[in-house]
């Protein structure tokens, strides 16, 4: 009886075993289906746009240097102050330019006491030629001596020339020496906010060759200006006045607005690429944007309101053998087709649904906004479904 029930047991094994594998062969042997994508055609708004980034700048900055060189005796403001037109911002040490004032007034001086001397020796040498030539009337001198004499008052007012012109240049070195000491009284030449100092207190500034800069000033921040770069394929499509939409990595979930002030003529390339740079206003009453965060802005290149829509992708999409295994009844184009231009106005081909079968539409192509494309012509309607791509199945 035991070995009834054990040889009962294998033989059910033995069956069990035969259907499972009967089974997976049948399941491996099964097709599977291709992946169809498709999407719904929709009616809707498409919004051109143009992206890019950017850099904020202050509407204006000013650097403030230093034309006389010397020693920095007082700073008087320093990062993030607010100043005003001729507020007092740093003293440079005067010592050697009032020197120089002293200097160019005593050789002012001298030159003026040559004059004195000059001018009282032709006023005596004049009238010893009129002594001369009253004589040579008289024929009591020679007119050897008449001529001497003539030379003399001739050279004495050529002297009191040069010293004039001595004079002239004294004073103006009196007049430098006078502007250098003014120039190491520093003022702000602008309202505005310091925005960076570059030097400290006992540095030795030298302006021989170039003005070192001191401060740099920005002016109000509560207006500043975005600079960034256009891609010159997105040139046409950015126009004075337009709205840009922004934000910064500071501020994250927070979109900014600006209005775009000019397009540069002037280009810069970098590795091949041209860009050009958009200028775009910003409003910072709340002072939350400071210069040199960098910006990702969008401009609204152009509007199409109520339009017919459909993927990008369904006018790349072209049938092939595998699309007869979801759609049986669809005729698969013969020859390559060639990829479609998606310039708008131009003609291009998608593939709807149509029970069985795929249908060709040839539709115009309008405007688009990277994801969705308007279509116009053609026999598409609001719902209607179109391929995006069939992708044979896979084991």
């Amino acid at each position: 009886m035991g070995s009834l029930k054990g040889l009962i047991k294998s033989l059910v094994i033995v069956v069990l075993g035969g259907s499972a594998v009967v089974a997976a062969h049948r399941y491996e042997a099964r097709p599977i289906p291709p992946l169809v994508m498709q999407s719904a055609v929709t009616r809707g708004d498409i919004v051109q746009t143009i992206s890019a980034t950017g850099t904020l700048a202050a509407d204006r900055t000013v650097s403030v240097g230093a034309q006389v060189s010397g020693t920095v005796k007082k700073l008087y403001v320093d990062y993030n102050a607010i100043v005003h037109v001729g507020e007092h911002l740093a003293d440079i040490d005067s010592a050697p330019a009032r020197q120089q004032l002293e200097s160019a007034k005593a050789s002012l001086l001298q030159a003026q006491t040559s004059l004195q001397q000059d001018q009282a020796r032709l006023a005596q040498d004049s009238l010893e030629r009129q002594r001369i030539v009253t004589l040579f009337k008289d024929e009591q001198e020679t007119q050897e001596d008449r001529d001497a004499a003539e030379l003399t008052v001739q050279s004495d007012r050529e002297k009191i020339k040069q010293d004039e012109a001595v004079i002239a240049a004294a004073n103006v070195a009196v007049q430098q020496a006078q502007i250098n000491i003014d120039h190491c009284t520093i003022v702000s030449p602008i309202d505005g906010v310091v925005v960076a100092r570059d030097v400290d207190e006992g540095q030795t500034l030298v302006s021989a060759v170039m003005a070192p800069t001191i401060y740099e000033l920005a002016s109000d921040l509560t207006r500043l200006q975005l600079i960034g770069a256009t891609d010159e394929a997105d040139v046409p499509g950015i126009h004075e006045g337009q709205d840009a939409r922004f934000t910064v990595d500071a501020w994250p979930g927070a979109t900014f607005h600006g209005t775009v002030r000019q397009v540069r003529l002037n280009p810069t390339t970098v590795n091949n690429v041209v860009t050009y740079q958009s200028v775009i206003d910003v409003i910072n009453t709340d002072l939350r944007l400071r210069p040199g965060m960098t910006t990702h802005f969008m401009v609204e290149a152009g509007r199409s309101s109520d339009v017919l829509r459909v993927p990008l992708a369904a006018l790349r999409y072209t049938p092939s053998a595998v699309a007869t295994l979801a759609f049986p009844d669809t005729v698969v184009p013969s020859t390559p087709v060639k990829a479609p231009n998606l310039a708008p106005g131009q003609s291009a081909v998608v593939w709807k649904v149509d029970g069985r079968k795929l249908t060709p539409v040839t539709v115009t192509i309008g405007r688009a906004d990277g994801t969705l494309v308007e279509v116009r012509g053609g026999a598409l309607v609001e719902g209607d479904t179109v391929i995006t791509g069939i992708v044979a199945g896979r084991k």
